[in-house]
């Protein structure tokens, strides 16, 4: 199966627990451990109970990113996200097959969910994970959205067309058992129907595309399937070689367990009961011990009956694969710790095609849901580019606001300054005309979404003494302007908003609180700026609805750049703005 471009989540480390606890709980322990130097993988098999750390990449820009967890057997999944020194664990993928349908985050057939990743910000994904009775392998990939449509497209496609096989091979078995009536091939007609069932189920098809909701039975089918089909392959080639007298131990032991695995299955669906419960690891040992049971028998048969007429039957080659199949499964669930388990199930159905294909000699096929699957995916893909069309809308109206909020903070503010300037005669009308012209220039540049080349080449003091500071002194204004020159790295994403939010304040302490003195902090601490604006001015009731442009701007800025504002002021008591910011 081609791959598609794809990230992955890095698991840090894995750990069992006693008991399901809080995300937090488990960050922490991991965190612990970390700063001990004592990290490292550990796991029970038989746990109901891990927990998976994992860090992602880190995207300069902000990225929407599909995660995924291929479906295989898993009981509880779920997937907390934390920003980088954050305790907040936000809820990314919760599904499974013990829970309901409908407490799942997202209802897909193989677990995914969207994620925004915010740009420069580094996340740890705390993941709870419960698959009692085998080794806890997971994998978590991260893809495009476009690239994972064409993944899923090709996945189930392939899954469609395999399943058709699957599906025309037992129709086929089935009508020659109807017309023959020979019992062997209603046996075959089970080993086949057992392990489409099988890896439907496990693969999630069953529950996406039928919304059938069976909770915790699900961990009874599987072994039941399983036995089955053992069953079934047993049975049919006891028959096969006619050694059903000579072996007939081995008939009667099958046949007793397959009895009491019908009845458990029969008791679970009809309760809802996990019969299994607790008991995952001793299912899947005594499962394993009748595979080498059934191989053990598998082998004798041939042999005798090579042995007695010297010939090989077809169902000699078939062993071949069943052993196969079984190696590779053991190697998959002893040794593998991350499984792309929609690649692994899919090549492992081929090993059971090729066993059909022995069996059924020359059958032919083809897909029966392969339109099916593709109107389904076509339908997904239409709804993804209904949805980037909405957010390409949404994306222009925000480049409207932002020309709107660069245009009023700054040429309108520059325009106010210069009029008052003229108007005051502290410059002249060339000096006048000169400003027009350069706020004209300017104009064209938000226009085209570019900032002025002078934001670039000069120091956040040049730009409040050359833009901000006139403006006061036109006013009989006095500016204190406090920073830490030394220690500022501002890139010019910042210099910019913090230049924008010092001329606002500037602006409507002047205008509307008349002040006569303005104070000015700026300060860096590690990675986050921080200014303090103060005015001396008239005030006001800070529980009063203000939506004057020029604040609604202020906010709009800090909330876009992620950061925070607090605003004080009383009557007579002036104007104080706490401002707080990311540096980018």
């Amino acid at each position: 199966m081609p791959a598609h471009a794809a990230d992955k989540l890095e698991r840090k480390m894995m750990f069992p627990s006693h008991e399901k606890y809080s995300p937090v709980q488990a960050l922490q322990y991991y965190q612990n451990l970390t700063q001990k130097h004592t990290s490292s993988d550990s796991y029970i098999e038989n746990s109901h109970h891990h927990w998976m750390v994992y860090e992602s990449p880190i995207y300069k820009k902000t990225t929407d990113k599909i995660i995924e967890v291929p479906d295989f057997q898993i009981n509880y999944l779920e997937i907390y996200a934390f920003k980088n020194g954050s305790k907040v664990p936000e809820l990314v993928l919760r599904y499974g097959d013990e829970f309901a349908i409908t407490k799942w985050t997202h209802r897909n057939r193989t677990g995914h969910a969207l994620f925004t990743f915010e740009a420069g910000q580094a996340y740890t994904f705390v993941v709870y994970y419960s698959r009692p009775g085998n080794r806890p392998q997971i994998l978590i990939k991260l893809y495009d959205p476009e690239t994972y449509l064409a993944h899923w497209k090709s996945l189930e496609l392939k899954f469609g067309f395999i399943y058709g096989l699957l599906v025309v091979y037992w129709i086929l078995i089935f009508l020659l058992w109807l017309f023959s009536q020979e019992i062997a091939y209603f046996f075959l007609c089970l080993y086949v129907l057992s392990y489409l069932l099988y890896y439907f189920i496990s693969t999630g098809h069953l529950k996406y595309y039928f919304g059938v909701d069976l909770e915790g039975v699900y961990s009874t089918m599987r072994p039941f399937l399983t036995l089955s089909g053992l069953y079934a392959l047993n049975s049919y080639s006891l028959i096969h070689y006619n050694a059903q007298r000579k072996l007939r131990f081995v008939f009667y032991i099958w046949n007793f367990l397959m009895a009491l695995a019908l009845a458990l299955a029969i008791y679970g669906f009809a309760t809802g009961i996990n019969l299994y419960g607790g008991l995952e690891k001793e299912i899947i040992l005594i499962l394993r011990l009748l595979v080498f049971l059934l191989i053990a028998v598998q082998i004798y048969l041939p042999v005798n009956h090579y042995r007695k007429f010297k010939k090989i039957t077809y169902f000699t080659y078939l062993v071949i694969f069943s052993i196969l199949n079984f190696v590779v499964y053991i190697y998959q669930t002893s040794v593998l710790v991350e499984v792309d388990f929609n690649s692994y199930i899919f090549y492992t159905i081929w090993l059971l095609i090729f066993e059909i294909v022995v069996l059924a000699v020359g059958i032919s096929s083809f897909s029966l849901n392969e339109k099916k699957q593709r109107i389904r995916i076509n339908i997904a893909k239409n709804q993804l580019q209904k949805e980037a069309r909405n957010l390409q809308f949404e994306s222009q109206e925000k480049e409207k606001k932002r020309i709107a909020s660069e245009l009023h903070d700054d040429v309108l503010n520059r325009l106010s300054v210069a009029l008052l300037l003229f108007r005051d005669t502290y410059i002249t009308r060339s000096e006048f005309v000169k400003t027009l012209k350069q706020l004209s220039s300017d104009i064209q540049y938000y226009t085209l979404g570019i900032y002025p080349v002078w934001v670039e080449q000069k120091k956040i003091e040049e730009l409040v003494a050359e833009n901000v500071l006139p403006m006061l002194i036109s006013n009989n204004a006095h500016l204190v302007f406090e920073s830490i020159p030394q220690e500022m790295k501002l890139s010019k994403m910042s210099k910019l908003q913090v230049y924008r939010l010092i001329q606002e304040f500037v602006k409507n302490a002047i205008i509307h609180g008349k002040a006569t003195e303005i104070k000015v902090r700026l300060e860096q601490k590690d990675a986050s700026l921080y200014l303090c604006l103060i005015d001396n001015g008239i005030g006001y009731e800070t529980d009063e609805k203000l939506n004057g442009l020029g604040l609604q701007s202020a906010q709009n800025r800090i909330q876009v750049l992620g950061g925070k504002m607090q605003i004080q002021s009383a009557p007579n008591k002036g104007v104080r703005w706490d401002l707080s910011f990311p540096l980018r």
